[in-house]
């Protein structure tokens, strides 16, 4: 009993141990549907499970479950070692030599294996080599649940360490509380809500700066097309000056050409003088010389001073024709000087009033620009540190939930290849647990085997008793035989019920770790999915950002360039307003001598209007004058006797017309009584209906000028219409 006694080895030391890593392996997902759903526990509750007994690096309990199956299978082995039995039914006397065959599990090699077994039986000195292979089980044993405890201990400590790294990106204090873990990734999800409708107020900012500046624009370009059509009106003007000037040049040169040609009339008149003067000299020495020719020559003095005075009187009317021309030249030039000085002045101060009232509307619009530019860059810049602050942290929040969704699914791939080297080690040990029910069942097949060659060889004792007795020895053996297999069957029926028991418990453990771990990772997966949800509509979310704040950078960068164009649209505005200056400052002389001749055509056309008018005044007193006389007539032809020259037809519409008011008669004359006044009063017939007309819109204005006059203009229209009584009355009401 004590040679077959399995050692029992300490347990190995923590320096001993040899780690091993678990390699990596593809991301597969193996779900477990045989784990019902109520057997899912929290990652709380497999926390705890480091310190239970069964599991943890160094147990007794765990390293000596195992070691008594091993020894029960040894035992067992042992059993059919040291007790061999012949094939002729008896006991061997000698130890039978053989290998260690590893038993097989196939029903139909049952009988090879009892042949085996019953050879290896007597092989009693085995048992050092026994001990050496179970250690060596046991060392086996011990490392797997020492790769268990020690995968268990880097699931903790991933554990701790996503609980660490939970706890550092937010409020909460681990992966266990899943509800705070659900509000807080709710809460991130309104915060990105919130950013999505901060960007849509942007945009609609946006727009509305995009409208504001289209409305600058069309203000930009009602003011280009204002100032170019100021622009062209001045060419027309300048084109109308130069024309002008053209003119007055004309005129100029033709008073010059006056000039030089008095000037050369002046120069012929003073070569005469000159040899006028000549001719004197030579008459004197003429004179002194031929005194024979006196009388001859006083005859030719007198004719020479009557040419000379008709000279001289000619030579003093040209020279004050000349000073009267030279006096209206210098008339008008002061004149022109004048009046070039005084639209000169009245130019310049339009112009320098124009200039000024354009600087100041330029200061001011580009005051207000570059205000609306500096707030507006203000506001953009301010919002885009803000959207740029929001996006950086958008963008580690992403990386957090990039790098908590690695550590899970890293995670998850571990617990499920422990969980898939758990359940390969659950099934060696099934087979084990097999092999030794098997080897249980031979077992007990060679204990029913050698009780029933008991019974025979008792049978033939109690037949052989006439025989003689076997000798002492034989007896012994048979006694020591008996009582071996008598207690190893006791020993090995507590060991196979202590081993069914620790099977059971260990079953009952393996799969509470495997239901725990399952539902560790269905919640690991479930978490996981939710983290790659996140993680994929944050990076949408964020994406949506990026493209939203590119555009936004482009907009800013396109209104700068606007405001570079305009920039440069205003300088060159300035340098032509300059030119335009320049231009019109070179032409104002042109332009005057221009308007000169403008106002002197002006003058003269004022005169010819007020000739006209006075000539239209004195025709209308002239024909009211012979209304008047034809009115005179009429009367007197009414006042003759009944059939003394012509008829009375129009006696009526002739005291009609005699009756208008406020003078205003009648544009239809009478007809006269004789021939001579009726061809009078035809010819002027319709040029007396056009004064008529003249007379009264003249009075209609005159009434209408006056407030308190329109009543006697509706009654005198009233007159002149033929208005009904009810017709003036409601006139008069309305005045």
């Amino acid at each position: 009993m004590d040679d077959i006694a399995t050692p029992v080895t300490p347990p190995p030391q923590a320096q001993d141990l040899e780690i091993r890593e678990t390699p990596h392996r593809p991301p597969n997902i193996i779900v477990d549907v045989s784990t019902p759903s109520s057997a899912l526990v929290t990652p709380s509750e497999f926390a705890t499970a480091e310190s239970r007994s069964d599991i943890t690096l160094g147990s007794p309990s765990a390293s000596l479950d195992e070691r008594a199956i091993d020894n029960t299978a040894d035992s067992l082995t042992v059993l059919d070692t040291e007790t061999p039995i012949t094939p002729h039914g008896g006991l061997s006397q000698g130890p039978a030599f053989m290998t260690d065959h590893p038993p097989s599990t196939d029903a139909t090699d049952n009988e090879p294996r009892v042949e085996d077994a019953v050879q290896t039986e007597c092989v009693a000195e085995g048992e050092g080599g026994s001990d050496i292979k179970l250690r060596e089980r046991l060392k086996v044993v011990e490392e797997r649940f020492s790769d268990i405890s020690t995968s268990f201990k880097r699931l903790q400590a991933e554990k701790v360490a996503a609980d660490k790294l939970i706890k550092e990106i937010s409020p909460l204090e681990g992966i266990s509380d899943l509800d705070g873990l659900r509000a807080y990734l709710t809460n991130q999800k309104m915060k990105v809500e919130l950013s999505a409708e901060e960007i849509k107020r942007l945009a609609g900012q946006i727009r509305q700066q995009e409208e504001r500046l289209e409305e600058v624009r069309e203000m930009h370009k009602m003011e280009v097309s204002s100032q170019s059509d100021l622009i062209e009106k001045l060419r027309q003007q300048l084109t109308e000056s130069e024309a002008l000037l053209k003119v007055a040049e004309a005129d100029t040169t033709s008073s010059k050409n006056t000039i030089s040609q008095h000037e050369v009339e002046i120069e012929r008149l003073k070569r005469s003088l000159k040899d006028e003067e000549e001719k004197r000299t030579k008459a004197i020495t003429l004179l002194k010389t031929v005194r024979q020719k006196l009388t001859k020559a006083e005859k030719d003095r007198d004719d020479v001073i009557k040419e000379r005075e008709k000279d001289k009187e000619d030579l003093s009317a040209s020279r004050a024709e000349i000073e009267r021309i030279k006096t209206d030249a210098e008339r008008a030039k002061n004149e022109r000087e004048r009046d070039i000085a005084g639209i000169r002045d009245r130019f310049e101060r339009e112009l320098k009033e124009t200039k000024e009232r354009y600087e100041k509307e330029l200061a001011s619009r580009k005051g207000q620009y570059e205000l609306e530019a500096i707030t507006t860059k203000a506001a953009h810049s301010k919002e885009l540190s803000t959207k740029t602050t929001r996006i950086a942290n958008l963008e580690s929040t992403v990386a957090s939930l990039a790098n908590e969704k690695d550590s899970l699914f890293e995670q998850c791939q571990t617990r499920q290849a422990e969980a898939e080297s758990a359940q390969s080690h659950l099934q060696t040990v099934q087979n084990q647990l097999n092999e030794m029910q098997f080897q249980l069942r031979e077992a007990e097949d060679r204990n029913s085997l050698l009780a029933d060659e008991l019974d025979e060889l008792r049978n033939g004792s109690r037949l052989s008793t006439h025989s003689p007795t076997p000798g002492p020895e034989v007896a012994r053996l048979l006694s020591e035989a008996e009582g071996k297999f008598e207690g190893r069957l006791s020993e090995m029926r507590i060991k196979l019920r202590a081993i069914e028991k620790e099977r059971n418990e260990a079953e009952d453990d393996w799969n509470k770790t495997l239901a725990d771990r399952s539902k560790e990772i269905e919640k690991l997966r479930f978490a996981l999915r939710q983290a790659e949800d996140k993680w994929i509509e944050s990076g949408r979310v964020g994406k949506g950002m990026d493209e939203k704040v590119a555009s936004l950078e482009q907009n800013v960068k396109e209104l700068q360039s606007q405001r570079d164009r305009w920039q440069q649209d205003q300088s060159i505005l300035e340098e032509q307003l300059r030119q335009v200056q320049n231009k019109l400052q070179t032409t104002e002389r042109d332009h005057a001598g221009a308007l000169e001749k403008a106002n002197s055509l002006e003058t003269q056309f004022e005169e010819i209007k007020n000739r006209e008018t006075s000539l239209k005044m004195s025709n209308k007193t002239l024909r009211d004058e012979l209304r008047k006389v034809q009115s005179s007539a009429a009367l007197l032809e009414r006042q003759r006797p009944g059939g003394v020259g012509g008829f009375w037809s129009g006696a009526n519409t002739g005291s009609q017309s005699g009756k208008n008011g406020n003078g205003v008669t009648s544009p239809t004359s009478p007809r006269p009584s004789s021939p001579t006044v009726s061809e009078a009063g035809a010819t002027p017939a319709k040029q007396e209906e056009e004064v008529n007309l003249e007379y009264i819109r003249n009075v209609i204005l005159q009434f209408l000028e006056h407030k308190e006059m329109r009543p006697n203009l509706v009654r005198v229209l009233s007159t002149i219409l033929r208005f009904t009584p009810q017709e003036t009355r409601r006139l008069i009401a309305k005045v």
